[in-house]
């Protein structure tokens, strides 16, 4: 009796240590935690910044956890953005560096740029970095790009002018290199105004179109430190032009029906590049009784607009009358296009014997 006593003991001393130790064993590996932890700001503004250089801004991060935790990659939101680690493994309770390299050349006014951090810990594995900024121009007086010239042949030249000054003391400008094509050639002048302090320029620019239709060209002028000597940037031109630009407007006829009450039909017209300006809108000939009214399309469309042709009744007649008549739309450096005035005139109906 006291042998199967102390049998069973034994036996039960054997289950709770099995018991006990396949419990230690599963919570063990519960117990290793795998953290890293940015202990530094997500986000850093770094207030205003010149349009060239590589602006560095470290991030600090430690490994909160029990386990060594691995950076597998950095991703970049934006080719401006390069990303360095000092150390791509963290031990427990140690701290390592990521380095963002924004080249601030790649950017522009108001910005925000990020990369993501990833890494193998358990815990929150992406973890996103982002700075923010506002670019300073190099140079002031810069024209919105790309320039848009349109004229109505290719027997034009456009001559525009701008003054540019520097934003720093340290600025200077090289020599305009053009880059030109076929359709479309350029001309720069570039005269100093001043150099003492920011420097300042006068640039005209002579665009001469090689033949009708739409080209483009480019012009790049370096930006050059003046205490250096290198070339720290450069300004670049975009010019788009439209030689031959066509007014555009659908339909190109009105039919005329004869009615007791005013004839009313809408022209839907387009012009070449840029936004319309409704008040250079002309017509002729200015005839008594037909009404012309232009209003704007819908906002998305900021080179199109809607004219609104109004006949009254008697002078109706008088035009079912004539053969027909054009009204001619004219805006600048566009070709002119004709509305034709048509009386309508219903189809023949067959002989019915001839049909058959």
């Amino acid at each position: 009796m006291l042998m199967k006593t102390i049998q069973g003991l034994l036996l039960l001393g054997s289950l709770s240590a099995g018991m006990f130790g396949t419990v230690w064993a599963q919570e063990a590996p519960d117990k290793a935690r795998s953290a890293l932890e940015l202990v530094s700001k997500q986000t850093v503004d770094l207030g205003t910044l010149p349009a060239y250089g590589i602006k560095q801004v470290p991030f600090r991060f430690k490994n909160t956890g029990t386990v060594p935790v691995h950076i597998r990659k950095l991703i970049p939101t934006c080719s401006c953005v390069k990303g360095s680690a000092e150390k791509m493994e963290a031990q427990p309770n140690e701290e390592i560096e990521v380095m963002f390299n924004l080249d601030a050349s790649m950017v522009h006014d108001a910005f925000k740029r990020g990369m993501w951090v990833e890494t193998d810990a358990r815990e929150n594995p992406r973890i996103q970095l982002s700075v923010t900024g506002v670019i300073k121009p190099l140079f002031e007086g810069m024209p919105q790009l790309p320039i848009t010239l349109v004229a109505a042949d290719k027997n034009t030249v456009w001559t525009n002018r701008y003054t540019l000054t520097a934003s720093e003391t340290d600025l200077l400008l090289g020599a305009p290199r053009n880059v030109t094509n076929d359709m479309l050639h350029l001309t720069w002048s570039i005269a100093t105004n001043r150099l003492e302090g920011k420097a300042e320029y006068a640039l005209t620019l002579i665009a001469t179109p090689q033949a009708n239709g739409r080209g483009g060209a480019s012009a790049v002028i370096p930006v050059i430190s003046r205490q250096s000597g290198n070339q720290l940037h450069s300004l670049t031109f975009l010019v788009h032009a439209n030689a031959g630009a066509e007014l555009h407007v659908a339909p190109q006829r009105i039919l005329l029906i004869k009615s007791p009450t005013p004839l009313v039909r809408k022209l839907r017209f387009r012009v070449s590049g840029g936004n319309v300006d409704l008040t250079k809108l002309t017509w002729t000939p200015q005839i008594k009784g037909v009404t012309v009214a232009v209003e704007p399309a819908t906002a998305a469309f900021k080179s199109a607009f809607v004219v609104t042709v109004t006949i009254a009744p008697d002078v109706l007649e008088e035009l079912l009358k004539a053969q027909e008549t054009s009204l001619t739309f004219s805006y600048p450096d566009h070709n002119p296009v004709n509305v034709k005035l048509s009386p309508f005139v219903a189809p023949k109906l067959k002989d019915a014997k001839a049909a058959e």
